[in-house]
């Protein structure tokens, strides 16, 4: 059986020990994104709640709105002048 010469052990030794760093680096890479993706899947879904809440009250508060003006209009009296003032058709005779 040949000795393999010790500079290419070495060099395979090298090889072997690079090419394990560089699998360690890209692990703890692609441990980096995802717990970046992690961060902003969370915000992403804080931000949806956010504006599912917003457009709730947004739509409570148009039929609150609908519902006053509904309210003032069909209550015939406009209420900025207060109870209608009745006037007779005819003048009270004197005398």
């Amino acid at each position: 059986m040949p000795a393999t010469p010790p500079e290419t052990s070495r060099s395979v030794d090298r090889a072997a020990i690079d090419q394990a760093a560089q699998r360690t680096a890209e692990q703890a890479a692609l441990r980096k994104v995802r717990k970046q993706l992690d961060v902003m899947g969370a915000s992403d879904a804080r931000q949806r709640r956010v504006i599912r809440i917003v457009a709730f009250a947004g739509i409570i508060a148009v039929l609150g709105v609908i519902a006053v003006v509904w309210y003032m209009l069909s209550s015939h009296r406009d209420p900025l002048r207060g109870t209608p003032v009745e006037i007779p058709r005819s003048a009270p005779k004197k005398g």
